[in-house]
């Protein structure tokens, strides 16, 4: 995997960050690491993560704890659509990555042009008008809907996921406020993978 060739992990202290079920957990053993940190607020994800051996730790991204510059390698993938201030998680990553650290995050990145063509860009955006909806209407509504068997399908994980998508130049903003460097891009769809030096800009 790209992202793992590129980390380099053999040695370092590296971190997962909303580890889910484990998967990066795993890579980061298998390529070498010194040691692994697993970060996630679900409880049962981390239940799941106990049999790799990494030291778990239950957090959410915007409030890390872990000590300054001590992560060497870290990756958060398909997670900053989700949360409520990206730009404070993304300050926080730079915060305890060390200075020669680098770090895998993913972005959800919306091109309306590319929407009409991708099928999973327009669930995306269906997803998130019907949020926008959902969150205009009395509780008592909402929970009617989750309830009745024909719409259960249409509110599934309404309330759990947001998912919103960023333009690069915002990204950009983002990185920039954070004190971190770009070094390396690329969009899959609508999902963009950003390789970030943990340096200075």
């Amino acid at each position: 995997m790209y992202m793992m060739r590129a980390m380099k992990p053999r040695g370092k202290v590296c971190a997962s960050l909303c580890c889910g079920w484990g998967r990066f957990l795993r890579d980061y053993y298998g390529n070498g690491a010194r040691s692994v940190i697993g970060v996630d607020l679900n409880t049962n994800n981390l239940k799941i993560c106990k049999q790799t051996g990494a030291d778990l730790v239950r957090a959410d991204l915007e409030n890390l704890p872990i000590r300054d510059a001590v992560i060497e390698c870290a990756e958060c993938v398909a997670v900053m659509g989700h949360l409520e201030n990206p730009g404070r998680a993304a300050r926080e990553i730079h915060r305890v990555i060390s200075s020669t650290g680098i770090t895998f995050i993913s972005w959800n990145n919306y091109n309306w042009v590319k929407s009409f063509f991708q099928p999973e860009i327009r669930l995306r955006l269906l997803l998130a008008a019907r949020d926008i909806i959902c969150d205009m209407l009395p509780r008592s509504a909402v929970m009617l809907m989750v309830k009745n068997r024909f719409l259960r399908l249409l509110m599934l994980n309404y309330g759990i996921f947001r998912y919103k998508g960023f333009s690069y130049r915002y990204i950009k903003n983002i990185y920039q406020e954070a004190r971190m460097r770009i070094i390396f891009s690329n969009w899959l769809t609508d999902q963009g993978i950003i390789l970030v030096e943990g340096v200075r800009a």
